[in-house]
């Protein structure tokens, strides 16, 4: 394909990268006779500055000349030669031309790849902040989702506990009511024989007298006054477990309502005591702190775990304690608890409030019962947490806000 010439290219610029004196000194010897090659506004290209001209022959671009061959003396064979350099030029001419003309085109075709590639890559970092964005939202979606099951989970549970509660309330308060009735009536009916015998003692006859000494009756009459008070006690007991039971499963109280966290705990105490036979190492320090607004049943809950755990890890230890105190701070209180334990291994800490994880043997543990207690303490707008101790145990910490809205 033929190519235009521009007539933009100047004599300087085409022969810019030619040998023109081994091509003049040629040309000289063909036509022995000196020569000169100049522009047309007279810069000297090639040949001597002071050669007097007698023949001229232009050197022309799309009919425009662009330089001029002067020759010493006249010669027909200068049109020829001025043919060759003219055919050199154009040569050099259409071959400056394809190449700005490729240069071009790769320039353009660069920038436009270069173009390409960056909306591809900022199409590629949209899809990645997109996919990010959806993997993040997914997984808030399965944390909700397992949260909300794990709460329908213990709410199914603490509904039983309730039912339960009610059912054991209405079954054994009555009979208890009855009992702790007759007991005290005992109580006053042996007081009444042990002033007898002690006032008119002396006036039974003898054989009264002997046969009372030798059954020790005095003894049966004291004995039986503490057999009576024993009952009573037990009988006390066992309405007060009743009573913890109630208020574990928040039977007969409003889902959200004011908290006395000394008596939840104190609730808490007699349920936990009648499943651990070691419960009695756990020392609660009551201490006057403010009310705070929230679920009674799901607070005693939280509570029961952590001492739950805590009379777990213990009760290998030579002398068990647990501890139980209060910190009241401006707009919150803490439940500590601390323990003698052997404490939990670093890497098992991080883990520790994960859903079903569990350091216990298979079977004996459902891995639930800290991720409830952290579910708990954020539905409460609180926080749990648990470090380790030094020398040796392990304190949990569950903080409430004293405010009264439940987290949405």
């Amino acid at each position: 394909m033929d190519l235009d010439i521009n007539t933009e290219f100047s004599a300087e610029e085409l022969c810019r990268n030619l040998d023109l004196n081994a091509l003049g000194n040629a040309l000289c010897s063909l036509l022995d006779a000196p020569l000169a090659l100049r522009t047309c506004n007279g810069t000297l290209l090639y040949g001597e500055p002071e050669l007097m001209a007698a023949q001229r022959q232009p050197l022309t671009l799309d009919f425009e000349p662009i330089a001029w061959l002067e020759c010493g003396r006249t010669d027909p064979r200068l049109a020829d030669a001025a043919a060759l350099l003219q055919t050199l030029l154009r040569n050099r001419a259409r071959y400056q031309m394809a190449a700005d003309m490729y240069k071009s085109v790769t320039i353009a075709d660069f920038e436009a790849l270069q173009q390409s590639n960056a909306e591809l890559a900022a199409a590629n970092e949209r899809y990645r902040t997109l996919a990010a964005s959806l993997e993040q939202k997914v997984e808030e979606q399965v944390r909700t989702i397992e949260a909300g099951q794990r709460r329908l989970f213990e709410s199914a549970k603490l509904a039983a506990v309730g039912q339960l509660a009610a059912g054991v309330a209405h079954e054994i308060n009555n009979p208890i009511g009855f009992i702790n009735s007759n007991c005290s009536a005992q109580a006053r009916y042996q007081k009444k024989l042990q002033s007898f015998f002690s006032d008119y003692m002396e006036q039974l006859p003898p054989a009264v007298q002997a046969a009372f000494n030798e059954r020790k009756l005095d003894r049966v009459l004291n004995n039986w006054g503490e057999v009576i008070e024993e009952s009573v006690a037990g009988c006390h007991r066992v309405r007060d477990i009743v009573q913890a039971l109630r208020v574990f499963a928040s039977i007969d109280q409003e889902a959200w309502s004011a908290i006395d966290l000394n008596a939840m705990l104190d609730n808490v105490l007699n349920i936990i005591r009648c499943r651990f036979d070691h419960a009695h190492c756990i020392s609660l320090n009551p201490s006057a702190v403010p009310f705070i607004h929230g679920q009674p049943g799901y607070i005693a809950e939280a509570c029961y775990s952590l001492l739950s755990n805590a009379l777990e890890a213990v009760q290998e230890a030579p002398e068990p304690t647990i501890e139980i105190h209060f910190e009241a701070g401006p707009d919150s209180v803490s439940i500590l608890i601390s323990d003698n334990g052997p404490g939990i291994a670093p890497q098992d800490l991080e883990r520790a409030f994960d859903p079903f994880f569990t350091t216990k043997e298979v079977g004996a543990g459902t891995g639930l019962g800290l991720s409830s207690c952290r579910d708990i303490a954020h539905a409460h707008n609180g926080t749990v947490h648990l470090r380790n101790r030094q020398p040796r145990g392990v304190e949990a910490r569950l903080t409430l806000p004293l405010g009264d809205h439940p987290h949405e």
